[in-house]
């Protein structure tokens, strides 16, 4: 990790870390603070702005989904003992989400949170398929222990 970097995210996590009682971690609130931080005269053009807050925001998230897990070790769930601390709450595609301990979320927030993570497996599974498929047309040597995977249900041409 480069300083700069380093230097932010650790920046988002003491905004965070101010508020360790706080319900809800609200990403619009942590960047502001830290951009405050970085940028008291409000100086930096829009574009600016527009990308330090994505950055930001992508951090914000990071840390909402790792470092807040370790608060949270009793009655996790056997099956899957990494589970998240906070998890986003239903919002609508390209605004920002407000994460909420797990037990406070509504049954639609989790039903959101289980399609968000199934549609990223998908993603992701296509993503091996094609890397699978492209050695395969580009390579000579069969790749050791490695195929295409499905879906359960799923046919071998899909």
């Amino acid at each position: 990790m480069t300083k700069p970097i380093g230097s932010l995210k650790r920046r988002v996590l003491t905004v965070i870390e101010t508020y360790p009682d706080i319900e809800q971690v609200n990403l619009d609130h942590v960047v502001g603070e830290v951009l405050l931080q970085l940028d008291p005269d409000d100086t930096y053009t829009s574009e600016t702005e527009d990308a330090v807050k994505l950055t930001l925001r992508q951090f914000a998230r990071q840390i909402c989904r790792t470092k807040l897990r370790q608060a949270w070790k009793d009655g996790t769930p056997k099956a899957f003992p990494k589970q998240q601390a906070r998890y986003p709450k239903q919002h609508a595609r390209g605004t920002p989400g407000v994460y909420v301990p797990l037990e406070d979320l509504t049954d639609e927030d989790i039903a959101f949170n289980i399609a968000l993570r199934r549609r990223g497996a998908i993603g992701r599974l296509r993503h091996a398929n094609s890397l699978v498929d492209w050695y395969h047309t580009h390579r000579p040597n069969p790749l050791p222990a490695v195929r295409r995977w499905k879906r359960p249900g799923q046919s071998d041409t899909a």
